[in-house]
C-alpha cells in the first residue's frame, strides 16, 4: 500500500508540475518577467507572515492523529486554532503595509504591488481553510484525497492564468487566478471531508498540541523566511523583472519537489508510528531506502538540467529569460538534490519527539540562509558594502545553507536512531558524472537545440547512466521488480478509487 500511495502522489504531482509549466510558458511569453515577478513578490511577501497562521499546530495535528488520538477532538481543536491564527496572519499583513505607507519616509511598495498583495492575501486565506482539511488527510496518509485536491487547485489556477495571459487582462487578473484556484481546492476538500468527525474543541488536546507546537513555531517561521525572503529582497533591492526571472528558474527547479513532497507526506507519519512502537531498526532501513531511491533518480535529472539549463529556459520561457534564469536553475537543482537526500534524516528529529533539537538545528540552518541572503543579494545594506549578486546570490545562499544543514541533520539522526548515510549515493554520483561528460562531448557536434535534438542526446545519456549502475552492481533485477510495483497502474487506480470512495 505504501508503494501505491507514493506512486499515486508522484503521478498527481507530475500532472501538477506539468500544469505549472503550461501557465509559466504562457505568462512568461505573453506577459513577461515583470508580471510574473509582481505575483511572485506578493506571494513571497505574504509567505513571510504565513507562520502566524500555523505556529506549529499543523505538525502537531499530524503527530497526534497519526498516534491514534480521537479524530473528532483533534479536528475540532485544530480547526478552531487554524481559523483564529489565519485571521491574525491577515491582520498582520495589512498592518505591515499600513506601517510602510504611513510611517516610513520612503516605501518600496508601489500601487501595483500593494493591490496584488491584497488579492493574493484573500487567496491565501481561502487556501488556509483548505489546508487545515488537507493536513488531516496527510495525518491519515490518505494520499489520494490530498493529491487530487491539490490537482484541482492547480488546474483551476492554470486555466485562469492562461486565459488572462491570452486575453491580456493584466496583472491584477493574473493575481486573481490564485483566488479562483483556492476556492476550487476548498470545495473539493469539503466534499472529501464530509464523513469525517468534528467535535467540540478539547482543552486537554489544546494543551497537548501546544506542548508539541511551541518548539516547531521557530521552525515554521524560519522555514517561511528562508523560502521567501530571497524573492522579497530581490524585489526591494532590484526590479520586478529580476524577481520574475528568479521565480521562473525556481519554478522549473521545483519539479524535483514531486519526489520530496510526495515522500514527506508518508515519511513523517510512518516514522512517528515506528517510533511509537519502538521499531528503531525499521526507521534506519526506511531512511536508507528513501535516500537510495532519491539518489538513483535525482542525480541524472540534476546533471541533465544543469547541462541544458539555457536550452530549457529558452524553450519554456523565451529569450528574455536566457541570461539570469539558467544560472538560477543550475544552482537550485543541486540545492533540491541535497535537500532530498537530507529529507529522510531531517524528518527523524520531530517524528521521534526531538522537537526542541529540530527547532535549534532549523534556527541555525535557516538562520544561516537568511544571513547569506543579506550578504549575497544587495549591493549595500546600512551603508555597508555587500556582494550585490542579486538573484544569483539568492540561489547561492540557498545552496550553501542546505549543504551545511544536511551535515548537521545527518549527524543528529545518527545520534538518535543510528541512521548512517547510504554509501551507494557515491555510485550514483559517479554514473551521473560519466553521463554528463558523454553529453558534453556529443553536444559539440550540434548547435541545434530543438526539443527533438535534445531528446536524441538525452535518451542515450540516460541509458549510459543505468548501464553504469548495472556494471557497478547497483541496479539489480529485484530493484526493477520493486520499482515496477510503483508503476502498477491497476493497483494504483484501485487504491485511489477505494480511498476517495471512503
Amino acid at each position: 500500500m505504501l508503494a501505491q500511495r507514493f506512486s499515486f502522489s508522484v503521478i498527481v504531482r507530475i500532472w501538477i508540475q506539468a500544469l505549472g509549466f503550461v501557465s509559466l510558458f504562457f505568462v512568461a511569453r505573453f506577459m513577461g518577467a515583470k508580471a510574473l515577478g509582481l505575483v511572485a513578490f506578493a506571494t513571497s511577501y505574504i509567505a513571510l507572515f504565513q507562520s502566524f497562521s500555523d505556529l506549529g499546530y499543523g505538525t502537531a495535528h499530524i503527530k497526534r492523529v497519526s498516534e491514534g488520538k480521537d479524530l473528532g477532538k483533534c479536528n475540532g481543536t485544530y480547526f478552531t486554532i487554524k481559523i483564529a491564527l489565519t485571521i491574525v496572519m491577515c491582520a498582520v499583513v495589512v498592518l505591515s503595509i499600513v506601517l510602510q505607507k504611513y510611517f516610513l519616509i520612503t516605501s518600496s511598495l508601489s500601487y501595483q504591488k500593494e493591490i496584488v498583495i491584497y488579492i493574493v492575501l484573500f487567496a491565501v486565506f481561502v487556501s488556509n481553510m483548505a489546508m487545515m482539511l488537507n493536513i488531516t488527510f496527510s495525518a491519515r496518509k490518505e494520499v489520494a484525497k490530498q493529491s487530487t485536491g491539490e490537482l484541482f487547485h492547480k488546474a483551476g489556477t492554470v486555466i485562469f492564468k492562461v486565459t488572462v495571459a491570452l486575453t491580456g487582462l493584466g496583472v491584477f487578473w493574473l493575481a486573481g487566478a490564485t483566488v479562483f484556484g483556492a476556492v476550487i481546492w476548498l470545495m473539493v476538500l469539503i466534499f472529501y471531508f464530509r464523513n469525517l468527525p468534528i467535535k467540540k474543541p478539547d482543552k486537554e488536546y489544546f494543551l497537548s498540541y501546544t506542548k508539541f507546537a511551541i518548539p516547531v513555531i521557530f521552525i515554521g517561521f524560519l522555514t517561511k523566511y528562508a523560502q521567501n525572503l530571497d524573492k522579497v529582497m530581490i524585489g526591494y533591492f532590484s526590479t520586478a523583472a529580476e524577481v520574475g526571472k528568479y521565480a521562473a528558474g525556481q519554478r522549473i527547479a521545483m519539479m524535483l519537489l514531486i519526489f520530496i513532497t510526495s515522500a514527506a507526506t508518508l515519511i513523517f507519519p510512518t516514522i512517528s508510528q515506528l517510533h511509537a512502537r519502538g521499531e528503531i531498526d525499521k526507521i534506519r532501513k526506511l531512511a536508507s531506502k528513501v535516500e537510495r531511491f532519491f539518489s538513483m533518480f535525482l542525480f541524472p535529472i540534476a546533471v541533465l538540467m544543469t547541462i541544458y539549463a539555457k536550452d530549457i529556459c529558452n524553450i519554456l520561457l523565451g529569450i528574455e529569460f536566457t541570461t539570469v534564469t539558467p544560472h538560477i536553475l543550475s544552482i537550485l537543482i543541486w540545492f533540491l538534490l541535497v535537500s532530498a537526500l537530507m529529507h529522510p534524516y531531517s524528518l527523524q528529529l520531530a517524528s521521534t519527539n526531538h522537537v526542541t533539537l529540530a527547532a535549534k538545528i532549523s534556527f541555525l540552518y535557516l538562520g544561516l540562509n537568511i544571513l547569506l541572503n543579506f550578504v549575497f543579494i544587495p549591493d549595500s545594506l546600512f551603508h555597508i558594502r555587500m556582494l550585490g549578486m542579486g538573484a544569483r546570490g539568492a540561489a547561492l545562499a540557498t545552496f550553501v545553507s542546505v549543504v551545511i544543514g544536511s551535515v548537521i541533520y545527518r549527524f543528529c539522526a545518527f545520534k538518535i536512531t543510528g541512521s548512517k548515510p547510504n554509501p551507494v549515493v557515491f555510485k550514483h554520483a559517479v554514473a551521473a558524472l560519466i553521463m554528463g561528460l558523454f553529453l558534453l562531448g556529443i553536444n559539440s557536434f550540434s548547435s541545434n537545440r530543438s526539443v527533438f535534438i535534445l531528446s536524441l542526446f538525452v535518451i542515450p545519456g540516460v541509458a549510459i547512466y543505468f548501464v553504469i549502475l548495472m556494471i557497478l552492481k547497483e541496479l539489480r533485477s529485484n530493484d526493477v521488480s520493486y520499482l515496477l510495483s510503483f508503476v502498477n497502474l491497476k493497483s494504483i487506480h484501485k487504491y485511489a478509487k477505494e480511498e476517495i470512495k471512503s
